[in-house]
């Protein structure tokens, strides 16, 4: 494509075009025309290395250079930086060049394959960069290129590409006056006397450079001109004119000037050298150069004027355009803010820019020769600055350093770049720069150092989405990963399985949409563990609006958040203990009404069987009432234990019965699909235990064993029997000692326990179940009165296979029974004529109460109103030899009506009566001299025989009843 291109544009191909005649024919017209121009091997000049300099310079590189391509190397007529005369022509830059058209650029040589292996890119002077343009003469031969280098990969911009092509104009411009000159010399060899001889060597002149001769007859008034010099007036070969109508060509105020030296010529013999302009025949213009000299006889008059005439036109627009070309420059150094001085060999001041003025505050007339140090002492601070400039003239090599202008604290980066006779110095006010940089730096350590995780992305929402460009150290504290570990990467690196989606959906909807986006999310940490962040992501836009980045930081609220989460559970749990307490409430409240109604049937019932004679048919219905009502008071007893209301009432008891009764309760409870079997033990087997905590024990494990099986149901196993510890064997809970032990277990075949599960199963509040079905209560309250009956329990459960709890109790021996053989006891004190004020607010309870006592013996005083009866005693405190009242009365309840008694009649004996008994109550009555207290349901059984009791203990210097039925 290249070959097509330069024969199209009639330019000869060079190089590395294909073979061929018609390579081989241009080739040699380009080397016999270098030839022509004898430069190779000649001495540097100035002219040449100031052009390659300022290449170097105008492109911002360390190296420039004027080569010429010869036939099997490439030599340097100027270089900068190089320090290279030659090199062969297969590896040389140039030789590329020249086949190009009119630039040749190679922004990266080492990515280059045409260029990555070459000595000049892999070993000194490391060339990765460089540009030409090629120096096209006369007939578009390419004798070699203008070029710079550079040792970092780099492209030149427009400007740099426009102003290396117009230096290499410049060159050109002077290789061509070069050859110009030389041959000009050449034409005016000593021989000159001898005019064949001229006029031989003006005709080889003018061939070469344009250049004739001429020859004025002085007496003849006739001009003779070379063949060159015809063709230069426009005029053909063997024109002859007479001297005015030579002069006749040359425009004023020209022609006036070449007549008097011509004059002059004549008559005093003065030589002239003139450039000129002329107008041809053929029109238009032309700048000529012409000289003249006197020739004289042998008498030493002047008969002749001869001389040369040449052609300067293209020389005279080259130098014009150097000319356009230094005023531009010129102009270019007064335009740009920064100083710029040059200096030479004796430290005076060559050249400077209005800056530069600025800078010294001196006007440019009393800077020009100034010495340097002078003009910078008071300005420009002590930072080693002429130590530097010495440094760069002695090591002709550039040189950068930073100073700082004294006068209004600018900082200033300077560059020295060394030339031939002096120094050039050009620097940049970087105050601004250095104060953004300063900063830039402190943004930079404040983000790198926040507490939060600040990552910056890009705005590429497309694949995986944005990949972070920055991340500061804060990062690594959060997630593990290392700022470098996540930049380059996606923020998916941060999901997991429990990062909630619709918020990344979201996120993304506000990255779209180029707007702040706030939320807290769950990321997972390089170790797979999971945690929370409150995210704020922020867009970056650009001057035009286009968002360019997004600023995401990130806090960790982890603990925050489970503090939540452990917040929400204990108010869950407060709202189901608050239910539990109500519930509890509710049962004493249903207790106390329930039992009045129970000791008033089971009251009644046993007076009807005393009227009763012992075959009386009605004795089957009447016991039939009886058994239910014990069971309906059994009923009450396990609410009160299930609402935790029942007092404390721990009695050696044997253990199977307790077992029954809670696997009555459990039958009405569990649903048809789940079996409840029991597995009796040995009915002598006791225990000292609070029946109704024992029995919410196995509620308890009942209860979670049914809630751990499948919808299908499943089977569970209560048991009972005996095991034997010894130190080798150990059970779960606290340690306990060797010996005999009541073992309970049970048993489901749910879906199992996990070990990590099992490690906290009875922790308070711990669950695994939802909200509506537990918690985390039921096995901490078992744990607790198991350990609290001195005993351990313990779960063996794997998943899938079901679960057995163990309970393991101390054994004790059953209370003493006195022999059916035994002497007889003391007899039952007797209670006729006992005077007995007796209140309740329930009728049906205290007609019943009223004709217990009255059975026994005693004469009743009955009020349903506690204030009645306390009227009574004040009018007549002598009227009653025991009281017996209920405690829960409206108005005046049991509590108020003793507290105002004992204040009446400090001995009085005092028996309590309520429909439910807790433990604060009995020590509240015990503290305010009730002797003893009934239970309503049991009033049949205990009310008389309480009475009996504490008439028995009065008799016995006072000692309270402290016995509990």
């Amino acid at each position: 494509m290249l070959a097509a291109t330069a024969r199209r544009e009639g330019v000869p191909m060079y190089g590395m075009g294909p073979s061929g005649v018609e390579h081989d024919d241009a080739e040699s017209a380009r080397l016999r025309m270098l030839a022509s121009y004898a430069l190779l091997d000649t001495p540097p000049e100035t002219h040449f290395d100031a052009l390659a300099r300022l290449a170097a310079r105008l492109c911002g590189t360390s190296m420039g250079v004027i080569s010429l391509v010869d036939r099997d190397r490439q030599w340097f007529k100027a270089e900068v930086g190089l320090n290279l005369r030659e090199t062969p022509r297969d590896i040389s830059f140039c030789t590329r060049t020249i086949e190009a058209d009119t630039f040749f650029e190679v922004p990266d040589a080492r990515a280059d394959r045409r260029f990555a292996g070459s000595p000049l890119v892999t070993g000194p002077p490391n060339v990765r960069f460089y540009a030409g343009v090629p120096l096209r003469v006369e007939g578009g031969h390419p004798l070699g290129a203008l070029a710079v280098l550079d040792r970092e990969p780099r492209r030149l911009s427009a400007q740099q590409r426009e102003d290396l092509a117009t230096l290499a104009s410049q060159v050109v411009m002077l290789l061509e006056e070069r050859r110009q000159r030389r041959l000009a010399e050449a034409a005016s060899a000593p021989n000159a006397l001898q005019s064949d001889s001229l006029l031989t060597m003006l005709t080889i002149a003018g061939r070469v450079a344009r250049l004739g001769a001429w020859e004025f007859d002085i007496g003849r008034q006739r001009v003779v001109w070379s063949d060159v010099v015809a063709d230069i007036h426009g005029l053909p070969a063997g024109f002859s004119p007479r001297l005015e109508e030579a002069l006749s060509f040359y425009v004023e105020p020209d022609r006036s000037r070449v007549a008097r030296a011509v004059i002059d010529c004549q008559q005093a013999g003065t030589p002239f050298d003139c450039e000129l302009v002329l107008q041809p025949a053929a029109g238009g213009a032309r700048w000529v150069r012409s000289i003249g000299e006197a020739v004289r006889d042998a008498d030493g008059r002047i008969t002749h004027l001869r001389g040369a005439c040449q052609d300067i036109t293209e020389r005279k627009s080259n130098l014009l355009e150097i000319q356009r070309l230094a005023d531009r420059l010129s102009a270019t150094l007064e335009s740009i803010p920064d100083p710029f001085v040059a200096v030479g060999a004796d430290w005076r001041v060559q050249l400077a820019n209005g800056a530069f003025e600025r800078l010294v505050q001196h006007p440019r007339e009393e800077i020009l020769g100034q010495a340097l140090p002078d003009l910078l002492s008071a300005s420009v601070a002590d930072c080693g600055f002429l130590d530097h400039c010495r440094e760069a003239m002695a090591t002709q090599e550039p040189v950068e350093f930073e100073a700082v202008e004294r006068l209004a604290g600018n900082r200033f980066e300077v560059r020295l770049f060394p030339v031939e006779d002096g120094l050039t110095i050009h620097a940049r006010d970087i105050t601004q720069r250095e104060a953004v940089l300063a900063q830039v730096r402190l943004l930079d350590t404040c983000v790198r150092r926040l507490n939060d995780a600040v990552m910056i992305t890009d705005a590429n929402l497309e694949g995986t989405g944005p990949t972070i460009v920055f991340a500061n150290q804060a990062v690594e504290r959060l997630c593990g990963w290392k700022p470098w570990q996540l930049t380059g990467g996606s923020l998916q690196r941060l999901q997991g399985p429990l990062t909630q989606r619709d918020r990344l959906d979201a996120l993304r909807d506000a990255m779209n949409a180029g707007r702040p986006f706030e939320t807290e999310l769950i990321n997972y940490r390089r170790t797979g563990e999971p945690y929370w962040v409150d995210l704020k992501l922020s867009p970056i836009h650009d001057d035009t609006g286009r968002c360019t980045h997004f600023v995401a930081v990130e806090r960790d609220i982890t603990e925050r958040k489970q503090a939540e989460d452990h917040r929400e559970v204990l108010e869950t749990q407060l709202r189901q203990a608050q239910k539990m307490e109500s519930i509890g409430t509710l049962a004493g409240g249903i207790a106390h009404d329930f039992n009045n109604i129970l000791g008033a049937i089971l009251g009644n019932v046993t007076l009807a069987q005393d009227a009763l004679s012992p075959d009386s048919a009605a004795r089957a219905p009447l016991a039939t009432i009886t058994s239910s009502a014990l069971r309906a008071r059994s009923l009450v007893q396990q609410i009160l234990a299930f609402g935790r209301q029942q007092a404390t009432q721990r009695l050696p008891q044997p253990v199977q019965p307790l077992i029954d009764e809670a696997a009555r309760l459990l039958h009405s409870t569990l649903p048809a699909n789940v079996t409840l079997e029991t597995r009796r033990g040995p009915d002598e087997l006791f225990a000292e235990v609070d029946g109704n905590q024992l029995q919410q024990v196995l509620i308890n494990l009942c209860t979670n064993a049914w809630h751990a099986m499948p919808a299908s149901g499943g089977r569970i196993v209560i048991g009972l029997g005996t095991e034997t510890l010894d130190p080798l064997r150990t059970v779960a809970g606290p340690p306990l000692s060797p010996g005999t032990y009541a073992h309970l277990w049970v048993q489901d075949d749910g879906c199992g326990i996990e070990a990590a599960v099992q490690a906290r199963i009875f922790e308070p509040f711990f669950t695994t179940k939802s909200v509506d079905r537990g918690t985390g209560l039921g096995l901490s309250v078992a744990h607790g009165i198991v350990v609290a009956h001195g005993g351990a329990i313990g779960v063996e459960s794997s998943p899938g296979q079901g679960s057995v709890f163990h309970i393991h109790l101390p054994l004790c021996a059953p209370p003493r029974r006195a022999p059916a053989d035994g002497p007889p006891g003391p007899a039952p004190v007797r209670l006729d004529g006992l005077r007995v004020l007796c209140v309740d607010d329930d009728p049906v309870m205290l007609v019943t109460m009223q004709a217990l006592l009255e059975r026994a013996g005693c004469q009743v005083d009955a009020h349903l109103d506690a204030q009645q009866a306390l009227d009574r005693l004040r009018n007549a405190p002598g009227a009653a030899d025991l009281l017996v009242t209920d405690f829960n009365m409206p108005g005046m309840d049991g509590m108020a009506l003793v507290h105002a008694v004992k204040r009446l009649c400090p001995d009085l004996p005092i028996v309590m009566a309520s429909g439910f008994v807790s433990d604060p109550l009995r020590e509240q009555a015990t503290q305010l001299g009730v002797r003893a207290m009934v239970q309503k349901e049991r009033t049949v059984e205990d009310l008389v025989n309480a009475v009996r009791d504490v008439v028995a203990g009065t008799a016995d210097q006072g000692r309270a009843y402290r016995a509990w039925r």
